[in-house]
């Protein structure tokens, strides 16, 4: 289930993931560029797409996993 840009701002909010102020920013260069929040949010360095799904599980209250192996 993809999560609007309401969503992620709440639950990247109640878990002090990013400060309003840097969220509400976010939010303007996504309404500009016509693209998704979190997306903005990754592309600038403010959360990783891991910390996006670890955000969202904690929100949920279900466990969370990180699938993407890590090639060294």
């Amino acid at each position: 289930m993809p999560l609007n840009d309401q969503k992620v701002k709440e639950i990247l909010l109640a878990g002090h993931y990013v400060e309003e102020g840097k969220l509400k920013e976010a939010e303007k260069a996504a309404q500009s560029y016509r693209t998704p929040l979190a997306d903005v949010l990754v592309e600038s360095g403010q959360v990783t797409q891991d910390i996006l799904g670890q955000a969202a599980a904690e929100y949920y209250k279900i466990p969370y996993a990180d699938l993407i192996l890590n090639e060294n």
